[in-house]
This record gives structure tokens, C-alpha cells and sequence, in this order.
């Protein structure tokens, strides 16, 4: 079965931390996860829940060029 329920508090301040401690705004965080800034907006308002793939391309991209951080792309 198929749910829609996601905690979109989590991804948005997890997104925000990210952002801050790498000093990313939202078209680097869009490039990241292969999308483009609206979307990432989207995610940080809460409107929008990323898909699997971008989810992934995301978090390995802060492993790669933030390993410090690659904890925290964890919980993306």
C-alpha cells in the first residue's frame, strides 16, 4: 500500500542545516538532487515530497562533496 504521509518538519529543517552549513542556497540544492530551484522551494515549504531518485542523488552528492555532512543527507 502506497502512503503519502511524510514528515515534512524533518525535511525542512534538515534541508535548512544542509543549506546553512554548506552555505548552499536553493538552485545549488535543486542542481544537487538534479532538480531545479522551484523544486527545492517546493520541499522547503513543504509542498511537495522529493521522489526517491532525487532523494538519492541528493544525499550521495553532500557524501561526496560534503562528507561532514553526509549524516545529515541521511535523514533526506
Amino acid at each position: 500500500m502506497h502512503t503519502t504521509e511524510w514528515d515534512r518538519d524533518l525535511l525542512r529543517e534538515t534541508l535548512h542545516e544542509i543549506m546553512e552549513r554548506a552555505e548552499l542556497n536553493q538552485a545549488a540544492v535543486g542542481r544537487l538532487a538534479g532538480r531545479d530551484r522551484t523544486m527545492a522551494n517546493r520541499w522547503l515549504g513543504g509542498q511537495h515530497r522529493p521522489t526517491y531518485e532525487s532523494a538519492i542523488r541528493f544525499t550521495q552528492a553532500i557524501a561526496e562533496q560534503y562528507p561532514a555532512l553526509s549524516q545529515l543527507g541521511d535523514q533526506f
